[in-house]
């Protein structure tokens, strides 16, 4: 895979957490750094497939407000 270099501004006790984290773990900065970019790459894919998994829900059982929601919950306790 191909690497671009990159500048990136960070407040100076962030980069010493980052660094110690990165030696403990024998790893370096920008390893730290491309797998913590990796991770939140993830999570935001991750994000919008709950948030179209549950736009397609709303619309199946035709859930126009919240009060629709409140009461499917009460229906399912019951």
């Amino acid at each position: 895979m191909r690497t671009r270099t990159i500048n990136l501004s960070l407040p100076e006790e962030m980069l010493k957490k980052i660094d110690q984290v990165a030696r403990d773990s024998q790893s370096t900065r920008s390893e730290f750094i491309r797998e913590a970019a990796r991770r939140q790459l993830e999570i935001l894919k991750n994000w919008e497939r709950l948030c179209a998994y549950g736009a397609s829900l709303g619309r199946k059982l035709d859930i126009k407000s919240e009060d629709d929601v409140e009461r499917l919950i009460d229906e399912g306790r019951k």
